[in-house]
């Protein structure tokens, strides 16, 4: 919009009214609403019904008039205004289908032609940008729960960010599908999908050291990176309490893996152990039973790098 208006001043089309409009594929507004809130905010949106309104009280109606400039000689603004028979809400609700001027099509330069669903990161990105906002990511722990727990509470509400800890995990992983609404489902697949991975893993299946996830505990941490994938944490940034306390747990929250492919396109795969001529039939049987492990790099999520470090001791920050 300011773009166009900008357009309009350096150079006056002929036509007296403009019409610009993107190549939103859904133009509903509870889609272009939803998309915003999926792209910036929890991903959730609520519908009033209309009777619900009225149960309230509530109307639009005072904002509903229009100025009428042959009174503009009376001294008051609600003498200027007439009945509420030009409602501007009954024209916005004639669907009609509109092409853009030929000002737009010919000499326009769109900043975002795909509309606000298909830009949303683009408009974050700027908005975050040229306000200076940028996220506060803190790790915090300590040996004693208490005192961990009290510094992380009032961190959180000073820099009104989110406390995550083995708890908020918890939570995402104990979902109840049929509780949820159609958008929270949506909203919460990801989570939904791990949970179902650790319900099934069978510590006695061999078959299992084929899969990317092969415990509960990098199943704990893959859930616990995608909720700091999430958007209150990506755009506001959060407190880590009391996680990661030791070099495997580092590893699997700061790195992915990915699997190794070579030029044929083929998982490489870790080779067979060597037979012992010394171990008995049995075992050798049970080793030739079991999956070969795939190969896997470790890629570095720079993401997840924290703002600072926090730890407690006795007490006392340092």
């Amino acid at each position: 919009m300011a773009k166009l208006v900008k357009s309009i001043g350096d150079k006056k089309p002929e036509q007296k009214y403009i019409f610009a409009f993107d190549q939103t594929v859904d133009k509903r507004m509870k889609n272009i609403i939803s998309c915003i809130s999926q792209g910036i905010g929890e991903g959730l949106t609520k519908s009033i019904p209309l009777e619900e309104i009225d149960e309230k009280n509530l109307s639009n109606s005072p904002q509903d008039f229009y100025i009428d400039p042959s009174r503009s000689d009376a001294t008051k603004l609600n003498q200027c205004i007439t009945d509420n028979e030009l409602n501007w809400q009954h024209q916005l609700n004639i669907d009609l289908m509109l092409n853009n001027s030929k000002f737009i099509e010919e000499e326009f330069e769109w900043h975002s032609k795909e509309g606000i669903p298909a830009n949303i990161k683009k408009l974050l990105e700027e908005f975050c940008k040229l306000r200076k906002l940028r996220p506060i990511k803190i790790i915090l722990n300590s040996e004693d729960k208490n005192q961990r727990s009290l510094y992380a509470e009032k961190i959180a509400k000073f820099f009104n960010i989110p406390v995550i800890n083995y708890d908020t995990i918890m939570d995402k992983l104990n979902l109840k599908e049929d509780e949820l609404t159609e958008e929270q489902i949506f909203m919460n697949k990801k989570f939904l999908y791990l949970q179902k991975r650790l319900n099934s893993l069978d510590p006695n299946n061999p078959n299992e050291t084929n899969e990317l996830l092969m415990d509960p505990t990098e199943i704990m941490f893959e859930t616990l990176k995608n909720i700091l994938k999430e958007n209150i944490c990506v755009n506001r940034g959060y407190v880590l309490e009391g996680l990661p306390i030791n070099m495997q747990e580092i590893d699997m929250l700061f790195y992915r893996r990915e699997e190794i492919v070579d030029e044929d396109g083929n998982v490489e795969e870790e080779p067979e152990p060597e037979n012992n001529e010394e171990e008995g039939n049995e075992i050798v049987k049970e080793k030739k039973k079991k999956i070969k492990k795939k190969k896997y790099n470790k890629i570095f999520e720079k993401e997840f790098l924290p703002e600072s470090l926090i730890s407690i001791s006795k007490g006392k920050l340092n």
